[in-house]
């Protein structure tokens, strides 16, 4: 339903109305005052479920709403003359009074304060109502703005007012509280002195009557603002409310804010969890000071931060905040963020020696309390069994409480989690080193949920109770230990391809992935024969628990080998740290031992399917130097296959890059094959058959060297399929580019060292940038398959182009062997410092019409008197 289709109907039977909407086949009566509604100052029960044909809800709050609304108060007239409204629409001045059952919306203006409900007496109830939405539950109205005043707008303003209830535990009583949107906006906003005692239980705040998607809420959900022992949710069943869809989704600030308590509710999700509604600020941010908030048994999940306790701005730190047995998961930042000034800072690391002796004396949001260090977890036969340490205040009493993860925090790349699974705790006391182990003795885990974390809480007796000050969750501990062997081609948890780079990024020195995935994986696939002599077919694609590929019936004889294929849902995590992944060691890979003009006859059984990043493939980053990647099939990435951006020493071998498994068909990564950033002496291939590339079919270049120095790229098959038979090209860019690079070597002279290229219909190699120079391109042969016309070189300095490039010098091509179409081309130059290139004992099969080396692209050039003009190679 849109407010455009609203129409008036005098029928008294909605089944009557011919063109009523099947989704919303209710009418209803909409009421619309000209300003303030009278201020109720006597007790009174305002029902609008007396109109005849309204309904009261009967779902659970994890079914949405079924209520049936046809009584409207719309705030539109009334927010014209907006002066009458600075202290709300409906003002409940007297204690003891109900609203139930309107739906109040369209409330705006330009003065202080404009609310949907405003009460300031005690003991009200309001339950059963549509604050902010249209009568359908599904539409929210848009608000405006006054220049140059504060507007706020709430659905439940409680002000200096006590022992309300907002909703309920019962089903009837469930407000839906959304779209309340301005400077300030809230669902329910409690302020003022006296407004203690509070409950808001059983709403759903941010979302549509469904519970199930956000309706354009910027509304922070809940504000508890400057006021004392007010309750959000509650323990018993039917009290926790969905809070989803809003900015923030619980916001408890200002310094007089002590004892509030959110416990119970569905904070980003849904009750099942698996719905991401999210907030889009944390889902509960304590911040400027409060202390003494108890945060328990929620479900916070898919929030840009789970629970952020933060510093005030006058430098009071909110402390003494309780942060227990919630569901905390799959939120984009931290599950707890103990920040310290303002916003979410990260992980906030431990207070130990020698930097604090005694530990933890630092301050800050709960007292910046150190989370304890977990060094194993492993299954018991029936339980599990935890051990680790906390350094921490000496002479102190601690809880220890345990939560199991099915992934790691990506956010701080693995090294941290959240606490989605709460599975027990244990207390301990530090000795006066400030040191205690733990070891605790906890049920079996949770199917899939092999990730253990764990915080700690101060319960020591600070005179006027516990110090209840709780820690960020601490880095993770899996099950039976960290390990870099991948053995299925699962998106997360143990033996992942994930895992294994999260693990080897945090392992201090170099690491190898390897790889021994069983052949019953779900994902183990072969090709079906197609009956169709030498191709195969994306089609006949099938999966196989057969150990031994002979066994399988109808495998295509063109490609008999089966392979596993990794199909990670989004990017896999950037590689900072020296590590080897290697596809060679699944059992049945097999090594090339063909020279490149014969083809390669490896059989790689490890693909990486990107049909799913938007991103690189492998991205390799400062800290990742000297790495290899050898062995693996990489494809359908959103952008480069593998984007080199490190120090340099790294190496690319053995791959398929952009193609099938079999190395016939095209599966083209977006962009480069490989791109290379990275600073210097990095190895595409090698000379020995074993270490030669296919890297074809990609959507720009195959390969791309920009801005490195002293780069190899040898031996490998480019463009071509894997049996140097057929063009592979998907893209009209060049095979080669080499931009701003500085002494690379495009082949070699030593044998097996040269590049097989096929290109069509662009550039096979093409050089450019700022001063390259030193680049040397040898013993490649180029474009010799049937049918292709390219060009070998072009040395291009254009401002005009997007190479933007000045001077090239010292470049030598030797022993090439070229087909039909232009040989070296050097031309297009803003200033004419091309020069100093040797050109030599080259093979040019050139049509009559063109020319083995041109200086420009204007034909033959004339030799002048005493050689004393300019341009490129100094004509």
């Amino acid at each position: 339903m849109t407010p455009a289709s609203v129409s008036i109907t005098t029928e008294p039977d909605d089944s009557s109305i011919a063109d009523i909407d099947p989704d919303w086949p209710h009418s209803w009566f909409s009421i619309k005052p000209l300003g303030q509604i009278e201020e109720i100052t006597d007790p009174v029960v305002l029902d609008g479920f007396s109109q005849p044909g309204a309904v009261g809800n009967t779902n659970s709050i994890e079914d949405g709403l079924n209520s049936v609304l046809r009584i409207e108060i719309d705030g539109t007239l009334a927010s014209e003359n907006a002066n009458d409204l600075r202290f709300g629409f409906m003002r409940v001045t007297a204690g003891g009074s109900t609203i139930r059952g309107l739906a109040i919306n369209r409330v705006y203006g330009p003065k202080i304060w404009l609310d949907g409900v405003y009460t300031a007496g005690d003991n009200n109830r309001v339950e059963g109502n549509y604050l902010g939405p249209d009568v359908s539950g599904t539409v929210a109205f848009p608000v405006g703005y006054a220049t140059g005043v504060v507007t706020t707008f709430a659905g439940v303003l409680i002000n200096s007012s006590s022992s309300n209830l907002i909703g309920g535990a019962a089903d009837s009583a469930r407000n839906l509280i959304s779209g309340n949107n301005g400077f300030g906006g809230a669902g329910v906003l409690l302020q003022g002195f006296g407004s203690n005692s509070n409950r808001i239980q059983g709403n759903l705040i941010g979302t549509d009557r469904t519970g199930t998607r956000s309706i354009g809420s910027e509304q922070i959900g809940v504000r508890v603002g400057g006021v004392v022992d007010n309750t959000v949710g509650g323990s018993n069943p039917g009290e926790g409310n969905y809070i989803a869809g809003n900015s923030t989704g619980v916001e408890i600030g200002g310094r007089e804010s002590r004892r509030n308590r959110v416990i119970g509710n569905w904070i980003g999700t849904d009750s099942t969890g698996s719905s991401e509604i999210g907030n889009t600020g944390p889902g509960v941010w304590v911040r400027d000071s409060p202390s003494h908030s108890l945060i328990q048994s929620n479900t916070i999940a898919h929030n840009d931060s789970g629970v952020l306790v933060v510093s005030s701005f006058n430098l009071l730190d909110a402390t003494r905040n309780l942060i227990t047995q919630n569901s905390i998961y799959r939120n984009k930042g931290l599950g707890i963020d103990l920040g310290f000034s303002s916003h979410a800072d990260g992980p906030t690391p431990n207070d130990v020696p020698p930097e604090s002796d005694p530990p933890d004396q630092d301050t800050g949001a709960n007292n910046r309390q150190n989370f304890p260090i977990l060094t194993s977890v492993t299954d018991n036969g029936g339980g599990t069994t935890v051990e680790g340490f906390l350094q921490s205040t000496p002479n102190s009493n601690f809880r220890i409480e345990f939560f199991a993860n099915r992934e790691r925090d990506e956010s701080t790349g693995g090294k941290y989690s959240e606490g989605e699974t709460y599975i027990g705790s244990v207390d301990v006391t530090t000795d006066g080193s400030g040191m205690s182990g733990i070891t605790a003795n906890l049920p079996a885990l949770p199917e899939l949920q092999p990730f253990i974390t764990a915080t700690a809480t101060d319960i020591t007796d600070r005179g006027d109770g516990p110090a209840n000050d709780t820690s960020e969750f601490s880095p993770v501990e899996p099950l039976g230990g960290e390990s870099t062997l991948v053995n299925n081609t699962g998106e997360i948890g143990l033996g992942t391809l994930r895992e294994a780079i999260y693990v080897a990024n945090l392992s201090e020195g170099s690491s190898t992935i390897t790889f021994a995935i069983p052949p019953d994986d779900p994902r183990h696939f072969y090709y079906m024969d197609d009956g169709v002599s030498g191709t195969v077919s994306r089609l006949n694609v099938a999966t196989t628990a057969e150990a031994d590929d002979s066994n399988i019936a109808d495998i295509d004889p063109d490609w008999p080998h089966s392979w596993f294929s990794i199909q990670p849902s989004h990017g896999l995590p950037e590689l900072f740290d020296p590590i080897n992944i290697d596809g060679f060691t699944q059992p049945g890979s097999v090594k090339n031992t063909l020279s490149a003009p014969q083809g390669l006859d490896s059989v790689l059984r490890i693909e990486l399917d990107g049909a799913n990043i938007e991103g690189d493939g492998f991205s390799l980053v400062v800290g990742a130097e000297i790495s290899l990647i050898q062995g693996l099939v990489i494809n359908r990435c959103g952008a480069n296959g593998i984007h080199l951006d490190t120090f340099g020493g790294n190496r690319v071998m053995g791959n398929f890059i952009g193609t099938d498994v079999s190395g016939t068909l095209p599966l083209g990564n977006g962009l480069d094959g490989i791109l290379l950033d990275a600073e210097r002496y990095n190895r595409i291939g090698g000379a020995k058959p074993e270490l030669r590339n296919l890297i074809a079919g990609n959507g720009s270049n195959e390969i791309e060297i920009k801005g490195s120095g002293a780069d190899t790229v040898y031996g490998n098959l480019i463009g071509v399929d894997r049996r140097a038979q057929s063009i592979i090209r998907e893209s009209t860019e060049v095979c080669f580019l080499v931009d701003g690079s500085f002494f690379a070597a495009i082949g070699g002279p030593e044998e097996g060292s040269g590049n097989f290229l096929g290109v069509d219909p662009e550039f096979g190699i093409r050089v450019s940038g700022i001063n390259p120079s030193g680049f040397k391109q040898t013993g490649n042969p180029i474009d010799q398959l049937e049918n292709c016309r390219e060009e070998l070189l072009a040395i291009q300095q254009d401002r005009e182009t997007f190479f933007q490039s000045n001077s090239a010098e010292d470049f030598d091509v030797l022993d090439q062997t070229t087909a039909q179409f232009f040989g070296c081309i050097i031309f297009q130059n803003f200033i004419d410092q091309t020069r100093a290139n040797s050109i030599l004992q080259n093979q040019y099969l050139s049509e009559a019409s063109n020319l083995g080396i041109d200086l420009g692209t204007d034909g033959a050039t004339s030799n002048d008197p005493g050689d004393v003009d300019e341009g490129p190679n100094g004509l």
